[in-house]
């Protein structure tokens, strides 16, 4: 009986045996025919990271505009940000997809160097985007962005204030995220949106929040409290709806009872059927768009 066969993960093109796939995750779900297949699939990536460059420096108003070209070439500069790092940040999505932030500091050159990337048998494979700046402010940026907790919310509920959450707490939300990413896997269709692009979409999570077009209170199959909060989008001219499905749980701090919002799942979809899953129990308002 003939092997299921293997695939190249962007040109779909047949490969005989998996030692011909090129793999730059540690997941090996994304195997890649050629060098070329990489980029084309990384791309929208690349796109990312670049933009998230400019929104940073707009928002500290930073204008850099020194030529580090030699310095982006340097292989000895690159070599030691990639294996020998001051910093290191992982950040893994909801589908434990894994990005990695690098910093390194060169007092020679009084420079940071930081760069975004993936690591494969636990080395950085392919790299995102690339920085040098002397701005500790931009590095700050990043550190931020890399270390944060979708824990906390921009939503405009009271109480939602930054807290410390207890182990025991994070331990019931990451199973209940585990419940409801199975029935994500379950219900989604394979013309949606996919999911090694969720990425793309982040700032949508906390937009919904702030600014929801529908809100929707109810109980999932263990009884617990849940609410989804649904906004509809425009991205490259295609309509798009991001669901953020959170609990909200109260928690002892010193003296204080506080409400935390806590996201369980989050997730952009082009699939009206797939909407009809989520727009479900008590909805309080109801303001979505065609």
């Amino acid at each position: 009986m003939n092997k299921i066969p293997h695939f190249c993960t962007n040109c779909k093109i047949k490969v005989h045996s998996i030692d011909e796939l090129l793999f730059v995750e540690e997941t090996t779900t994304k195997g890649f025919c050629s060098e070329k297949c990489i980029m084309q699939f990384y791309t929208p990536y690349l796109s990312f990271f670049s933009d998230l460059e400019i929104k940073f420096k707009e928002s500290l108003k930073i204008d850099e505009f020194e030529d580090y070209t030699d310095m982006y070439s340097d292989p000895r500069l690159l070599g030691d940000v990639t294996d020998l790092p001051d910093e290191t940040f992982e950040y893994k999505d909801e589908v434990e997809v894994s990005y990695h932030l690098h910093i390194k500091y060169f007092s020679k050159e009084d420079i940071y160097y930081i760069i975004i990337c993936t690591h494969y048998d636990k080395k950085p494979a392919f790299i995102y985007f690339k920085l040098l700046t002397k701005s500790l402010k931009l590095v700050e940026k990043y550190r931020e962005y890399f270390n944060q907790s979708f824990l906390e919310s921009g939503s405009s509920d009271q109480g939602l204030d930054a807290i410390d959450i207890p182990d025991d707490t994070l331990e019931e939300l990451e199973q209940k995220k585990s419940e409801h990413l199975a029935l994500l896997i379950e219900r989604r269709k394979n013309s949606d949106i996919p999911f090694e692009t969720f990425n793309i979409y982040d700032d949508y999570l906390t937009l919904t929040l702030e600014d929801p077009d529908q809100v929707f209170h109810f109980e999932d199959d263990a009884g617990d409290k849940l609410t989804n909060y649904i906004k509809t989008f425009k991205k490259a001219g295609q309509e798009f709806y991001y669901v953020v499905t959170c609990s909200k749980v109260e928690i002892k701090d010193k003296e204080l009872t506080k409400l935390a919002l806590l996201p369980v799942i989050s997730f952009p979809s082009i699939d009206k059927e797939l909407y009809k899953y989520y727009a479900i129990g008590e909805s309080k308002t109801s303001r979505l768009k065609n």
